[in-house]
């Protein structure tokens, strides 16, 4: 998915797309398939010559999240947010050494759903952490 379809997301939930909210969301589409700290993202912009507050990052990058363009989850300790591939729920893979994610192809919730038959699930996320390959060499 390009950019134009994040920012129409965005816009479509009620939200401006700032200079800044498009500079992180280009930031994310030009490193797809990676978890990031706001830190680190703040720390490349910078490099680039662009001056966002680390709190103007950490709420773009919630409201990202809340309206799901990205997907976010802890390792180690940190916020860790990463592009959605595509706008609904996604299952993944994620490298420990390399932060590297991996889109899972299925979605276990009907097999847990079937061990909760009296629970309504709601929602979830599955995640599973390891080494890709570039990592285990």
């Amino acid at each position: 998915m390009i950019k134009e379809h994040y920012i129409t997301h965005l816009q479509e939930n009620g939200y401006k797309c700032t200079p800044q909210r498009s500079v992180i969301l280009s930031y994310f589409c030009q490193h797809k398939n990676k978890l990031i700290s706001a830190s680190t993202v703040r720390n490349d912009l910078e490099k680039d010559n662009w001056s966002i507050s680390l709190d103007t990052i950490y709420r773009s990058l919630s409201l990202f999240s809340d309206v799901g363009l990205l997907e976010s989850t802890s390792l180690n300790g940190k916020r860790l947010f990463g592009l959605k591939n595509k706008l609904d729920h996604q299952n993944m893979f994620i490298c420990t050494q390399c932060r590297t994610v991996k889109p899972l192809n299925f979605c276990p919730k009907g097999i847990v759903q079937s061990f909760l038959n009296d629970c309504l699930i709601t929602s979830h996320k599955f995640e599973v952490y390891g080494l890709c390959p570039s990592c285990c060499k």
